[in-house]
């Protein structure tokens, strides 16, 4: 009994020592991310939203907040100054900007620590981006010489073809427009891509 007291103890003590050191950073997103089932869902969905969550004129952020939940299991932060839920109330649909504005869904990825940044590229980006990997997601700035403002988002989610522009390498899906399995840089359906855009990656919590 002594001896498992003292166990629990010296373990108690290390998790504090990691929280300390900053090994430990938002546990509940750390113990819940799936990647795989993240990308299942964004198969599932790309090209036919799923019907039990609203769809936006613009719902590139509204889905892949629904990747990074339904499918990945991170669960609706519902505390702090930002939070990231969508949920059906008695008055119809309550959710925030965090889950369906592309620049608020980064500051609650990379502020709250819910996704590590990986970095951001320039054009031309290569096809395959060995730096990331399914699971991750990747934000988009159209006018990244205007301004720092995020328009659009995409979750990675295999590496292949490109089944519209032949080019092999990361895939993402994603909507507005509907794509399933593009290619990560969007560069056969982006006229602006040589330009402007600037695309920054996260990985959420476990980092690997």
């Amino acid at each position: 009994m002594v001896k498992s007291k003292e166990r629990d103890l010296r373990l108690r003590a290390a998790l504090v020592a990691l929280l300390v050191a900053g090994l430990l950073v938002s546990p509940i997103a750390a113990l819940a991310y799936d990647p795989a089932g993240a990308c299942s869902y964004a198969d599932r969905y790309a090209l036919s939203p799923n019907p039990n969550y609203p769809y936006f004129e613009k719902d590139c952020t509204n889905f892949v907040s629904q990747c990074l939940h339904e499918g990945g299991g991170i669960p609706f932060d519902t505390a702090g100054t930002r939070q990231w839920y969508c949920q059906k109330v008695w008055y119809g649909w309550s959710y925030t900007q965090e889950w369906t504005v592309a620049e608020k869904f980064w500051q609650w990825l990379i502020n709250d620590n819910y996704a590590k940044s990986l970095g951001y590229w320039n054009y031309p980006q290569p096809d395959n981006n060995s730096v990331t990997a399914p699971g991750d997601i990747f934000l988009y700035n159209w006018d990244a010489t205007t301004d720092t403002i995020f328009d659009h988002a995409s979750i990675n989610v295999a590496y292949g073809k490109d089944i519209n522009s032949g080019i092999i390498g990361d895939l993402v899906d994603q909507h507005t427009s509907n794509r399933l399995q593009a290619i990560w840089h969007l560069i056969p359906y982006n006229t602006q891509h040589k330009y402007t855009t600037r695309i920054y990656a996260a990985r959420p919590w476990p980092w690997v």
